[in-house]
């Protein structure tokens, strides 16, 4: 939200995209930790070896709380403030005008982390355990995908604000609805290099449609644009609710469909491409914002007002 509501109004896609850029360098630097450690020998990583990554993640919690403790209030904020408009209540508020834009928010959420857990978590227990290939495989393959995606996440965020968020997140879930059997089909040859390639595919190039505007991109300027500024933040948290349940349940859908089909991913594809469509349905009934600076801002009025109030505390 604050790069989204700090932004120009022709650039809030991309300003939105900067925190999806560095959540997957997060991705990168602790798959690249797992994948070094992974190096030792097994009963030492089971032992200690695994500990290692957590402890040295304590140092980037540290930054990340100095960097926010400092960070300014948002420009659309404190023209809020300047009106005295700011919701008491915000999420009593959400609930009451903006029902629809909530279950909305949540849906779609939770069709693009269901993708995300999948080839992130679910990809790495089929190459190992069903495959029966060596963890650096995919876990090499996950960290060229997540660097991939520090580049592609603003690219496509950017886009969004050329063509509008709504058409790049609907094509992005399409996507993954028909991409998740060809990618299977490329895992299940396990040739390393056409693994990487179908793993850098999916994380690189399919996610970042529907990543780049979350509140960091397709997806900050895509759920924010569905919300006024006193309400924004707290309508777009809700999609944290779907992350939440797409994220922890899917793990254990994927790998109870494949025992039950005694490793046959036929049912874990079709259940992805269930999943991801029911999102897009959501998707394709959210009100489409306008990508230009005319059509952006529900806080015109705001900026408005806050002109007024100035000019006549003047006089």
């Amino acid at each position: 939200m604050l790069g989204v509501e700090s932004a120009p109004a022709n650039r809030r896609g991309l300003y939105g995209s900067r925190s999806n850029s560095g959540s997957y360098g997060g991705a990168l630097l602790s798959t690249g930790a797992l994948l070094l450690t992974s190096l030792l020998p097994e009963h030492e990583f089971l032992s200690w070896g695994w500990r290692v990554p957590f402890l040295f993640s304590a140092v980037l919690v540290m930054i990340g709380l100095v960097g926010r403790a400092r960070l300014p209030e948002t420009r659309e904020f404190k023209q809020l403030q300047a009106t005295d408009s700011v919701a008491w209540f915000p999420l009593r508020d959400l609930l009451r005008d903006k029902r629809r834009e909530v279950v909305i928010v949540l849906m779609t959420r939770l069709g693009e982390i269901t993708w995300s857990v999948f080839v992130l978590l679910f990809s790495v227990a089929y190459v190992t355990v069903q495959l029966k290939l060596p963890r650096p495989v995919v876990l090499g393959a996950i960290m060229a995908g997540a660097a991939m995606v520090v580049f592609t996440v603003p690219l496509f965020a950017a886009l969004s604000d050329r063509i509008g968020r709504k058409p790049l997140y609907l094509s992005g879930l399409m996507v993954c609805a028909v991409y998740v059997w060809p990618y299977f089909s490329l895992l299940n040859t396990r040739d390393p290099v056409l693994i990487t390639l179908a793993i850098v595919v999916a994380l690189g190039v399919v996610h970042p449609l529907m990543y780049g505007m979350d509140r960091k991109g397709p997806q900050g300027g895509f759920f924010a644009d569905m919300f006024d500024v006193r309400v924004r933040f707290s309508g777009v948290s809700i999609g944290a609710i779907g992350a939440v349940v797409g994220g922890g349940i899917n793990p254990v859908i994927c790998s109870s469909l494949l025992a039950h089909r005694a490793g046959d991913p036929s049912g874990v594809a079709l259940y992805i491409t269930i999943s991801t469509l029911i999102a897009a349905c959501f998707v394709a009934f959210a009100p489409r914002a306008s990508a230009s600076p005319a059509a952006m801002p529900a806080s015109t009025d705001t900026t408005t007002a806050a002109a007024a109030v100035s000019q006549a505390n003047q006089t």
